[in-house]
């Protein structure tokens, strides 16, 4: 496959570490996050796209679902809908056997796809998605194309399920922003 993708909640660690195996993700200050992990798990670098570039904020998603209703999703992504990248798609290399951390920072960067009320804390499953998709051909033509840019990783990885907490610690109702 060449990725794999795992979350680490707002403690560092990885359901694996987890008390119970349950991830929490606490909503308390401005830079309270969790982690969204994209390993290279081959012995090759491999090249996707950056963060804060349009293909890579489209390329990362974390998912939710209710343990009695697991056929609902609800998909939370970055919020942002002019980048760093000031529209211009941007690669890297990621090293052999390497990983790529991203802040995952549901106050201001990313959408929570649901609200909690004050004081709330609600039980779900969560899990990563890192879809990476070729750019069309018209994309391709508009934006400034290289070799590297063609060369890409394409596919989906996906983490397992894991149980999440999230907690509300901010005071006040947060609201789910669309």
């Amino acid at each position: 496959m060449g990725v794999a993708v795992t979350l680490h909640d707002s403690h560092g660690v990885s359901s694996a570490s987890a008390q119970n195996h349950v991830l929490e993700v606490i909503l308390f200050r401005p830079h309270t996050h969790i982690h969204f992990k994209i390993s290279n798990t081959t012995d090759q670098g491999l090249t996707l796209w950056r963060p804060y570039c349009p293909e890579g904020d489209a390329a990362m998603n974390i998912e939710f679902r209710e343990a009695s209703a697991p056929d609902k999703i609800f998909r939370a992504h970055t919020s942002f809908d002019y980048t760093g990248g000031m529209g211009i798609p941007k690669v890297f290399t990621l090293a052999p056997r390497d990983d790529l951390i991203v802040n995952v920072d549901f106050q201001s960067e990313w959408i929570l796809p649901f609200t909690l009320e004050a004081k709330q804390t609600r039980e779900m499953e969560m899990r990563a998605v890192y879809r990476s998709q070729p750019k069309a051909d018209d994309d391709r033509n508009r934006s400034l194309t290289s070799k590297e840019m063609e060369r890409v990783w394409s596919g989906v990885a996906t983490s397992n399920w894991q149980k999440v907490r999230i907690i509300n610690r901010t005071g006040g109702r947060f609201e789910h922003k669309k």
